[in-house]
């Protein structure tokens, strides 16, 4: 295995790597914290060696060393098709799995998958430990023994997905990833963990939501003049001396100056529909008129209260 070069001509020869690829019209996959297998087709990413340098039977296969916990990638946004890496995402901080989910999503193209296989501390847990015996029962060696950092339960490594903006992850199980991209010769676990229970197989999948826009043709069907006269006394000034009616008004200057062209109370129905808060919080939508306009009367929510 080659010794690493400079940190700056690794990231050179990396994003060199990838551009050639999208170049070619070939997947771009990537495997995190390769360690002692390094993978045929993959870009293989990792701190540092961990095979001696006699070894030679890795030389084809593309890898390099750079700090890729602490620093963003050197490539552009959408770039890559599938990221992959097993028993690795426990070695570091949760700030650093944070960032690592974070910045893998930012460079999966929409579609793409990441796939993770960790040990479960759940499932260790309950194997080892015996809990009725306090302090002493806790098996510890989930740690101790492996340098293990933080672990994760399916349910944390969900919910951390989510965060971070994931769309939908998949429990599979080894060696049957979700991706086209995925490997079928995984390694871990090994004999150390139950083979079925022992590590987490998650396919974390990216696909973001359609942005929708604040758009006239939404909002005109749902004018109300009278709320419109009465919530804006300037445009009524303007229509009482015959310049225009409120409607024009609206289509012409209203809309783009965001004012309300039916009556809605945001804060009422951001509580009465928390998917509609959740929605309009994420971005996915501008504010809770759009969201009635768009989403929001299809669903049957109500814009106020009922009277």
């Amino acid at each position: 295995m080659r010794r690493p070069g400079r940190l700056e001509d690794e990231l050179r020869g990396f994003a060199d790597r990838v551009a050639s690829l999208s170049r070619a019209g070939e997947p771009v996959k990537i495997q995190l914290g390769f360690g002692w297998t390094p993978a045929p087709g993959f870009i293989n990413l990792d701190i540092a060696p961990l095979l001696d340098e006699s070894i030679r039977r890795f030389d084809d296969l593309d890898v390099f060393f750079f700090p890729y916990a602490d620093m963003a990638w050197p490539i552009p946004d959408s770039s890559v098709d599938f990221i992959f890496h097993e028993d690795f995402i426990e070695h570091v901080s949760q700030k650093h799995q944070v960032c690592i989910f974070a910045e893998a999503l930012r460079v999966m193209k929409e579609g793409g998958w990441h796939r993770v296989s960790t040990p479960c501390l759940s499932a260790s847990m309950r194997r080892h430990s015996r809990f009725h015996a306090g302090m002493n029962g806790v098996y510890t060696g989930e740690w101790d023994n492996w340098q293990h950092i933080a672990l994760f339960t399916r349910q944390s490594l969900e919910e951390m997905a989510r965060i971070v903006g994931y769309r939908e992850v998949a429990f599979t199980a080894k060696n049957r990833g979700t991706s086209p991209h995925s490997l079928t010769n995984e390694v871990r676990p090994e004999n150390d963990r139950d083979p079925v229970f022992g590590n987490i197989f998650a396919d974390m999948l990216k696909l973001t939501p359609a942005r929708k826009e604040h758009d006239l043709e939404v909002l005109l069907p749902l004018f109300d003049e009278a709320h419109y006269l009465a919530a804006h006394p300037d445009v009524a000034e303007v229509v009482g001396r015959g310049f225009l009616t409120a409607r024009d008004h609206f289509i012409r200057y209203g809309f783009v100056e965001r004012r309300s062209p039916f009556l809605l109370d945001p804060n009422w129905y951001a509580t009465q529909y928390p998917l509609a808060r959740l929605e309009v919080v994420h971005g996915h939508y501008d504010d809770y008129l759009d969201h009635y306009g768009w989403v929001g009367r299809a669903r049957g929510y109500q814009p106020v209260p009922a009277r």
